[in-house]
C-alpha cells in the first residue's frame, strides 16, 4: 500500500511531530494525504491540528461507534485529512487486532496518495507490531543523544520476531557539532 508507519523504541523522540510535518509538506505539494493517529493512549495529532480531544477518531471507528465520514477530518491544508485518536478507549490493543485497521488502510489506499500512520512506541505496547502488518513500510525514529542504542536494537528484535522489517530510519534532533 501507499502507507508509512512511524514508530520509535520509546516515547519522546518526535515521531508525532515528524509524522505531522511530513503529512503537511507532502499535502502542500498537491498530493492527497491522510494522517492517522493510531496512538490511542497518548496521541498528539488532535493538538497539532486544533481538534478537541473528544472529537471522534480511530478508536470510535474501530469500535463501530463512528463511521469513516465522521472521523476523517479536513485540515488547514487543502489536501490533508486526519483521523485523530479520538477519546481514549478502554482496549486499544484489542481494537487494533481486529480486521478493521487493515480494512481501513485498504479503503484509504484508494482515496489518498499517501497514508501516514503515527504509531505508539514499540517497546511500550504491542500496537505498532500489529499495525505494521497492514502498512507498506515502517520507519523508525530515534532521537540524537537520547535514544540508547540498546533500545534501537530491542525495537529491531521485537519487529523482526513479528516478521516486520524496518524500511528506513530518522535520527531526529541531530547536532553535527556533537
Amino acid at each position: 500500500t501507499n502507507s508509512i508507519l512511524f514508530t520509535s523504541p520509546a516515547p519522546g523522540v518526535g515521531k508525532s511531530f515528524i509524522s505531522a510535518n511530513l503529512a503537511v509538506v507532502v499535502a502542500q505539494s498537491g498530493k492527497k494525504v491522510c494522517l492517522i493517529d493510531s496512538d490511542m493512549r497518548r496521541g498528539l495529532q488532535h493538538k497539532y491540528f486544533g481538534l478537541p480531544k473528544a472529537h471522534p477518531g480511530l478508536a470510535q471507528l474501530l469500535s463501530g461507534s463512528a463511521n469513516l465520514a465522521s472521523v476523517l477530518t479536513g485540515t488547514h491544508v487543502e489536501t490533508l485529512s486526519i483521523i485523530s485518536k479520538g477519546p481514549n478507549p478502554p482496549n486499544p490493543s484489542e481494537l487494533l487486532m481486529r480486521e478493521g485497521f487493515a480494512n481501513l488502510i485498504k479503503t484509504l489506499n484508494q482515496q489518498f496518495d499517501l497514508i501516514i500512520v503515527d504509531a505508539p512506541p514499540v517497546l511500550a505496547v504491542t500496537d505498532p507490531v500489529v499495525l505494521a502488518r497492514a502498512v507498506g513500510s515502517v520507519i523508525a525514529v530515534a532521537r540524537f543523544e537520547e535514544t540508547h542504542p540498546a533500545e534501537v536494537q530491542a525495537m529491531i528484535k521485537v519487529l523482526d520476531t513479528a516478521s516486520v522489517k524496518i524500511g528506513g530510519a530518522i535520527l531526529n534532533d541531530f547536532d553535527p557539532k556533537k
